[in-house]
């Protein structure tokens, strides 16, 4: 379907190129301006009124990370508001619902490691099993597909084969990365930056034993999460962080090539960020090889953009034309306020219309991954919250 501009989606020029942009709120002067026309969900939420002629549509959100427990703070000091973080989500969810996704994305960190805190393991697994349970049941009300990437998170609570399997993910080789096609025109692609890491991996085996060396390498204090020893980017190598396999390097290019040779544009999905840009000074929240992701992914023309969670802040940079957005967390929006998005794609653009807290932007298509089918004009309704 050819692009037909969404009136409420700004412009991408107040942004500048190449730098990271916080977009922690919505009045921040680097933010790009709320949607204007929205509709209202049955439980009160305004969301953005249905889109214009676009590709497909779909709902975003990031580390729900939901426990059953009170507030309480992260090693940093920031406040997580671990039971609301599921009242948050329902909302989300029912933003998409009402304004009709195609499917919705959850980007990882589905539940927090607090569920495992306790001194009988019976005890921990049941609450893990319970937390994820009823947050499985709060996606389900959406009623289409949800698509998950498998954060930090999720390996403190389950084993990866238990993860592939309660998420439906058809991991690949002992991984969790994989794709799908919502549309003709188009390949999402999930990668998983904890293929190789200490979590979700047993002494012994391969991909352990890697991440066991790669930090032992590489971060030189005694306890593997502490960066404190470390500056820059190389404060990225702790225990809580992980890489992307060689074998998963291989079958991305191959998915980026045979894309290519398809006519398909791409979206990538990850817990982890891949841009150094894009990770508001945090480098503790990088891919661990990101450099050997990023060549991979900037020699394919027909990527457009990369989506992340992990840092808890909201902020984006693009490099090469490419767009690379990392999402703020439900978990650490204060309560009533809400942080989840809707990603309308069209032929020559994204438009990324956020909810709460989560910043809008549009991001624009360089010339290589614009469609070459001829444009439409579509005529524009005369009330568009009736749409």
């Amino acid at each position: 379907m050819a692009s037909q501009t969404n009136p409420d989606a700004p412009s991408a020029a107040e942004f500048t190129p190449s730098q990271g942009v916080p977009l922690k709120a919505k009045s921040s002067p680097t933010a790009l301006p709320r949607w204007q026309n929205s509709n209202t969900t049955s439980d009160g939420e305004e969301v953005p009124v249905p889109p214009l002629h676009c590709e497909f549509s779909f709902g975003i959100c990031s580390d729900v990370q939901y426990a059953d427990f009170p507030m309480g703070y992260s090693h940093g000091g920031s406040r997580r508001w671990y039971r609301d973080s599921l009242v948050s989500l329902r909302r989300a969810v029912s933003g998409w619902k009402h304004r009709g996704v195609d499917f919705g994305v959850h980007l990882g960190d589905i539940i927090d490691g607090k569920n495992k805190q306790g001194s009988k393991q019976g005890e921990k697994t049941k609450r893990s099993e319970a937390a994820l349970s009823v947050v499985l049941d709060a996606f389900n009300e959406l009623g289409k597909p949800h698509y998950h990437t498998i954060g930090n998170h999720c390996l403190y609570n389950f084993t990866r084969e238990q993860l592939n399997q309660r998420l439906k993910i058809p991991g690949r080789d002992g991984g969790s990365y994989y794709s799908f096609s919502p549309h003709p025109d188009w390949l999402l692609i999930v990668i998983d930056t904890y293929d190789i890491s200490m979590l979700g991996s047993s002494p012994g085996e391969q991909h352990h034993e890697q991440a066991k060396q790669i930090l032992a390498e590489n971060n030189p204090s005694e306890d593997k999460n502490d960066p404190s020893r470390m500056k820059g980017l190389q404060r990225r190598f702790v225990r809580f962080g992980g890489s992307v396999s060689q074998g998963q390097l291989q079958w991305l290019r191959a998915q980026l090539t045979a894309a290519a040779e398809a006519g398909q544009r791409v979206i990538c999905f990850s817990h982890q960020p891949l841009h150094p840009d894009a990770v508001s000074g945090n480098s503790t929240t990088l891919c661990w090889n990101y450099d050997e992701v990023l060549e991979v992914l900037q020699g394919a023309d027909n990527l457009v953009a990369c989506f992340a969670g992990h840092t808890h802040q909201d902020s984006w940079t693009t490099d090469r034309g490419v767009h690379y957005r990392v999402l703020g967390a439900i978990l650490e929006t204060p309560p009533p306020h809400s942080c989840f998005g809707f990603v309308d794609v069209y032929d020559d653009h994204l438009d990324v219309l956020g909810v709460g807290t989560l910043a809008t932007q549009r991001m624009d298509f360089r010339p290589s991954t614009q469609s070459p089918r001829p444009k439409k004009a579509y005529p524009l309704p005369v009330n568009r919250n009736l749409c």
